[in-house]
């Protein structure tokens, strides 16, 4: 197989995240989530989407109010973003650092009373470092593909050690069985037999779901949608037939009802994919994370798989996964 970067850097993934879990220390002291009242992470593109299942996470886990905003919502719209005279920790995400909507974002909230500000990127001296409190730099990530994939992983690993996720450190080592366990499955599967992709899973694992569907379209350029798992009932089940392939990420507090739908959209034609760490009938092809947690602290071991099915699908037609088309590695206005 050609030499894509996209493959060597979904493959790095495991040595990457050890590199993160060596400096915990540094990471919890730069972002010290643990004594905050309300957080929001303000991000773009898979920036965004990360953030929305670590905000779900964050009121989980810690029990405070957190959100994910987008870089031009926060600039144009903060009134309906931010409670008046509230105080909030604001942690900008950016592998680039120099994403314009972000860097505007940020820019507009510097120096106001009640915002304590961070950012987490790849890039050391990059403008939303600058414009920050603090910074978490993960220079040790050093992506050469458009598509963002262990510069993900990296920085969603980064937060749940700043929110004392435990059990993490068992991450990089399952993530090795995960990758081959997913390889090896899709290319038992024809993805070229689809052109209709779901992705499905409720709080955390929406935020990972939204994170898949974006890179199926950046490398693979096909069509693809993203619900709450039982949402996808209420309407958009009208379009499955024999070419729409549905990714579950199933919640241990959900399983069975989730099950039920993926019965019911076999029934209708749909292959679907079960991403976790149980096993069903209910579902064509289970790729098994390995990691059997209520808490959803597996976030990243049900992402990878995801990046490894959008990779082998741009592949099986012909399209190079490393130019994607209309996309530059950062975008600057």
């Amino acid at each position: 197989m050609h030499d894509y970067f996209t493959l060597k850097e979904i493959q790095e993934q495991p040595e990457v995240l050890k590199k993160v879990l060596s400096i915990e220390k540094e990471i919890k002291k730069i972002l010290p989530l643990t004594d905050r009242e309300r957080v929001a992470f303000i991000g773009c593109g898979s920036s965004y989407y990360l953030p929305m299942a670590v905000a779900y996470h964050v009121r989980r886990k810690m029990n405070i109010p957190a959100y994910a905003l987008t870089g031009f919502g926060t600039l144009r719209y903060p009134n309906t973003r931010f409670e008046k005279n509230k105080d909030y920790f604001i942690i900008a995400i950016s592998r680039s650092g120099e994403s314009s909507e972000t860097v505007s974002a940020l820019e507009s909230l510097k120096d106001k009373t009640h915002f304590k500000t961070a950012s987490v990127t790849c890039e050391a001296g990059s403008t939303i470092t600058k414009l920050s409190d603090t910074s978490l730099i993960l220079e040790f990530v050093d992506e050469k593909s458009i598509v963002m994939t262990q510069s993900v992983t990296s920085m969603l690993l980064s937060l749940q050690i700043a929110m004392e996720d435990k059990g993490l450190e068992v991450i990089p080592e399952l993530l090795e069985e995960v990758l081959d366990n997913a390889s090896d499955s899709f290319d038992r599967l024809n993805l070229n037999e689809f052109e209709h992709f779901i992705y499905l899973g409720y709080d955390e694992y929406l935020g990972i779901a939204n994170e898949g569907a974006l890179k199926i379209r950046e490398m693979a350029l096909s069509n693809s949608e993203t619900y709450e798992t039982l949402e996808y009932r209420h309407g958009p089940k009208s379009l499955v037939a024999k070419g729409s392939l549905i990714f579950f990420l199933p919640s241990s507090e959900s399983f069975k009802e989730e099950e039920r739908l993926g019965k019911e959209m076999q029934q209708l034609g749909a292959t679907t994919v079960n991403i976790s760490p149980w096993s069903s009938d209910a579902f064509n092809l289970w790729i098994d994370t390995k990691l059997d947690v209520v808490d959803r602290s597996d976030m990243v071991l049900r992402l990878v798989p995801l990046q490894v099915a959008a990779f082998k699908r741009a592949i099986q037609r012909g399209i190079n996964p490393d130019k994607p088309i209309n996309l530059t590695k950062s975008v600057r206005l």
